[in-house]
């Protein structure tokens, strides 16, 4: 049970860490697109 635990624990986590990176991702994606079309 304890290491039933532990493992969705662990599943939040990384799928916590891979929301937050694409939020990230999609930042970065937003930025680059709007320098580009002030620069256009």
């Amino acid at each position: 049970m304890t290491m039933l635990l532990s493992v969705l624990i662990v599943a939040i986590c990384y799928l916590l860490f891979l929301y937050y990176n694409q939020k990230s991702l999609l930042e970065n994606y937003r930025r680059t697109a709007l320098d580009v079309i002030s620069f256009v």
